[in-house]
């Protein structure tokens, strides 16, 4: 089977508002594993400008392990640090790029994918991607029903 390109999913991290404090890994749940050995496997962390424009400022390496167990907490080391800085809205990706069947991360899914696109936006797609784009201009977002669960803890 040939490799596919999956869409970028984006789901909006909330922050807690207490100045410019370090990040600690990025985690998430894979509730159903994916169907074989995927060719990338990342996350993520964008900033959100005024508009709903996305720019990675951090990310996981490849780790195509990542999501080979249903329901099993997966824990990332950011590819670089960086500090949040007050005020500055966040949103995690999660890609991953396989043959087979792709891994559902937990996240609450059925919602209507118009909820999640009233701004400021809570989740969003970003269509047939190789790796995490760098950036991606708002227009380019799409709608989406999924809702990825996500958080970071120290």
């Amino acid at each position: 089977m040939a490799t596919r390109n999956l869409p970028v999913e984006l789901a909006q991290l909330n922050l807690p508002d207490v100045g410019e404090t370090t990040l600690p890994p990025a985690q998430c749940i894979a509730a159903v594993a994916a169907g074989a050995t995927p060719t990338l496997c990342r996350m993520g962390i964008y900033t959100i400008d005024g508009s709903g424009n996305v720019t990675l400022v951090a990310s996981t390496t490849n780790d195509t392990a990542m999501w080979s167990n249903n329901g099993v907490e997966y824990e990332k080391t950011l590819d670089v640090g960086f500090s949040k800085v007050a005020g500055t809205r966040y949103a995690v990706g999660s890609l991953c790029v396989t043959g087979q069947t792709a891994p559902n991360l937990a996240g609450m899914q059925g919602s209507h994918s118009g909820i999640n696109a009233i701004a400021p936006r809570l989740a969003g797609t970003i269509g047939s991607q190789t790796d995490l784009p760098g950036s991606v201009a708002v227009g380019t977002i799409g709608n989406t029903a999924i809702r990825q669960f996500f958080w970071l803890k120290p």
